[in-house]
């Protein structure tokens, strides 16, 4: 998890990526303890996006001020937005609650009836979205007592405890280990904690069905949604479904649903194995990222340029004329395009003739799909960079919300590439 925390860190917070990651190596430390340039204005900053935060933290001397960044709040902010439309709505209430999410809170929840309730914790619970702590976290009624008996903090964000050391630095103690100090089990209560790697691969594998309603049509995506919802696809288990699998959850005839899958298995969607399927999610992934990229050219070097990059995925090696030809643009704005995104990376050239290039030389032109992911992860980073500038200069609100949902829409666009 953490080479990915530090590639969205670096790429999205550049100026306040040494400052997180100071946060990130000692947690929950007093301002003293941070000694890097800039500290409040680079905590600041990334307060706004509600990664950063401090904590008071009870001690017998009063309330002592801790500052954290937290993991799963980084990831949220890239999951959130792209899995809350393919989720329950008790997801957005459950991942605002951090790490520790005590079972009362299922129990109190306003998001419907009880029995609704359960369903939607139980369909994010197989997903492995949800998923319970191997530590119980202590009760609020412990906690006073606790404290006074064993000199340790509390945590009211994480439900963890600070043990004070000779050394004068502060460690997490595990609520699980507080527990021993309780003969009483009613001061404990199962947690649970949004597994924030899950739901990014979940909202991948569903953007990348998505597509496929693009690429294909509605029916033919329906039909590998329903395949991925039965293998839980999105946690690479390796499992298979069958046709009858599909029959059970549609109304599909089995003649047509054989037909998309067999559609399906000449493009690599599916893995054929005996009488039996199996999703590619990195198929899907990967044709989900030409799809962005085409899309993504399309905004930057104009429709020739999203046009000429879908045309060679799909014929392969084009000279400059066939490309003007096929696309139908003409052969000026083709060679123009065509040499845009050969110096942006994003494709290659081979001579047909040997020796160097001339007027009478044969160049054919490819996509560079090893360097896409790298292209677009730089291309993505330099808007969010941009409008990060903007973010940091704009006063007026309506503007800074406008501002804030294109760096949401962007980031997407980003995670698809990770």
């Amino acid at each position: 998890m953490r080479p990915i925390l530090n590639q969205i860190l670096l790429q999205n917070f550049p100026h306040q990526t040494h400052t997180a990651l100071q946060l990130l190596e000692n947690p929950l430390q007093t301002r003293s303890h941070y000694n890097t340039p800039d500290f409040d204005k680079h905590f600041a900053f990334l307060s706004n996006f509600g990664i950063a935060t401090i904590i008071k933290v009870p001690t017998s001397r009063g309330l002592l001020d801790v500052y954290y960044l937290s993991q799963a709040e980084l990831l949220a902010l890239i999951s959130r937005s792209m899995a809350a439309p393919f989720l329950p709505e008790i997801f957005l209430q459950l991942s605002a609650k951090g790490s520790g999410i005590p079972s009362e809170f299922l129990n109190n929840s306003r998001s419907g009836t009880q029995q609704a309730i359960n369903n939607d914790f139980a369909i994010l619970s197989q997903l492995q979205i949800l998923q319970q702590n191997k530590l119980f976290i202590l009760q609020k009624q412990g906690i006073t007592s606790f404290i006074e008996a064993n000199s340790i903090s509390y945590d009211p964000r994480t439900d963890s405890f600070l043990k004070h050391q000779s050394n004068k630095k502060s460690v997490l103690c595990a609520a699980s280990t507080a527990a021993k100090f309780f003969k009483n089990e009613e001061f404990l209560t199962e947690s649970y904690f949004v597994n924030y790697q899950n739901v990014q691969k979940f909202a991948q594998l569903k953007l990348a069905i998505q597509q496929l309603s693009v690429n294909f049509d509605e029916q033919f995506a329906r039909i590998l949604q329903f395949g991925a919802e039965t293998t839980q696809a999105h946690l690479n288990l390796g499992k298979k479904f069958a046709i009858k699998d599909i029959i059970d959850m549609c109304q599909y005839q089995q003649q047509t649903i054989s037909g998309i899958l067999q559609t399906a298995f000449q493009q690599n969607l599916v893995v054929l194995s005996g009488e039996s399927y199996e999703i590619n999610v990195e198929e899907m992934i990967q044709q989900l990222q030409f799809a962005s990229c085409a899309k993504m050219l399309s905004n930057r070097n104009g429709s020739a340029g999203g046009r000429i990059f879908r045309l060679l995925l799909n014929r392969g090696c084009l000279d400059e004329n066939q490309i003007a030809q096929e696309a139908m643009i003409s052969t000026k704005t083709a060679s123009q395009t065509v040499q845009e995104l050969f110096k942006q990376g994003f494709l290659s050239c081979s001579n047909l003739q040997r020796g160097e290039l001339n007027e009478n030389s044969i160049v054919l032109y490819s996509v560079e799909s090893q360097q896409m992911r790298k292209n677009c992860l730089g291309a993505f980073s330099s808007v969010l960079a941009r409008i990060m500038v903007n973010m940091r200069e704009e006063r007026d609100s309506s503007k800074l919300q406008k501002l804030q949902y294109a760096f949401m829409r962007v980031l997407q666009g980003y995670v698809v590439f990770l």
